[in-house]
């Protein structure tokens, strides 16, 4: 029946709708950890949290420190679940989305390691694109960026396959 609950259609559109909302707030959520834990990024945040009454003094927050490798997952994780929630309401494609979201982001951590940034700086001068052989400048690199990566494809895949059950 259209008005059941139970119907496949509202169930897909439900569990869609769910995805997408978990997703971005988990990037909300990921977005503030990262500004909060990059340096001279707290600022900002520290006002907001002021703000909203959380105690601040001496330039620092009451807030605890997180982790800086903790937004690698949260973003595998979030784009997932959006990916997911806009482009399918089919369960098998849930392992694409989160392949897709593990490898970019497992991709762009690599990138900002020493021997990786050296071989594309080294590519890019042989190909003549010296205008992005700088892009991955800027960032650290950290083995538990790549474990939060691979976490956050899993936690991802598991809450997919749970809400589209």
């Amino acid at each position: 029946m259209p008005g059941d609950s139970n119907h496949p259609a509202k169930q897909g559109a439900l569990a869609s709708t769910l995805l997408l909302i978990i997703g971005l707030a988990s990037l909300l959520f990921g977005f503030l950890v990262y500004i909060y834990t990059r340096e001279c990024a707290g600022c900002g945040v520290e006002l907001i949290a002021g703000g909203l009454g959380f105690p601040t003094g001496s330039g620092h927050m009451a807030i605890p420190r997180l982790p800086g490798w903790l937004p690698s997952g949260i973003h595998v994780f979030g784009f997932a679940l959006i990916t997911n929630a806009l482009l399918t309401t089919k369960n098998e494609l849930k392992g694409f989305c989160v392949l897709v979201w593990t490898f970019i982001n497992l991709l762009f951590e690599l990138m900002q390691s020493d021997l990786a940034y050296q071989a594309w700086v080294e590519v890019n001068r042989a190909l003549s694109l010296e205008m992005v052989s700088h892009w991955p400048m800027g960032g650290t690199f950290c083995p538990f960026d790549l474990a939060s990566a691979g976490a956050g494809g899993a936690v991802a895949y598991m809450t997919i396959s749970l809400l589209r059950r």
